[in-house]
């Protein structure tokens, strides 16, 4: 999910994901590495914020850390 979305703010979406889907890991994309924007995702409930450009070697290893969390769980 991108962070500076047109409608309605990243922050604010997570929040209210979370609140209907607990169990549904969110992750954030965000063009500013370490901005206030992905803090406030972080504390919404984001499960992590990557940045932009995207590293795809990056993404599979969250992948697969949230594919163990779920097995284990």
């Amino acid at each position: 999910m991108n962070m500076l979305r047109p409608v309605i703010h990243g922050g604010v979406l997570v929040r209210r994901v979370r609140e209907r889907r607990p169990g549904l890991a969110v992750v954030l994309l965000t063009g500013q590495a370490g901005s206030e924007d992905g803090v406030e995702g972080l504390r919404s409930g984001a499960r992590a914020c990557l940045a932009k450009p995207l590293d795809l070697g990056e993404l599979l290893v969250l992948f697969g850390q949230l594919q163990e969390e779920k097995a284990d769980a």
